[in-house]
């Protein structure tokens, strides 16, 4: 059984969502505020038994410690040449997206072909 209901019931108690963010921001009023905690602490109640928070100390005491090592290698040929091209066409671009660089620039650094 769906615990939520269908699609449209979802849809029409969207008012909690807003009750919840507009409760959220700096300039929210007192009453905003209650109604928020409200309708937070009715959500809880509701999702209690199906999410469960939990932090990682309860990990901590059953799994052994972990140990983490550095290698540095050097880079290939290829990923030398793909660095210095990448790093020419981003010259060119004049733009760059930091998150879009690093993930190529991950996947240049860490992918065992090259």
């Amino acid at each position: 059984t769906n615990f939520f209901g269908n699609k449209d019931r979802v849809s029409n108690n969207m008012f909690v969502r807003t009750d919840v963010e507009n409760g959220q921001c700096v300039d929210s009023t007192f009453k905003d505020t209650q109604l928020m905690k409200f309708r937070s602490h009715v959500l809880h109640s509701l999702l209690e038994g199906f999410v469960q928070r939990r932090d990682q100390s309860i990990l901590q005491r059953t799994l052994q410690s972990k140990t983490e090592y550095v290698l540095c290698v050097k880079m290939t040929p290829v990923q030398r040449r793909l660095l210095k091209r990448f790093a020419a066409e981003m010259e060119m671009d004049g733009s760059v997206n930091p998150i879009y660089a690093f993930t190529v620039l991950t996947k240049i650094w860490n992918h065992p072909d090259v």
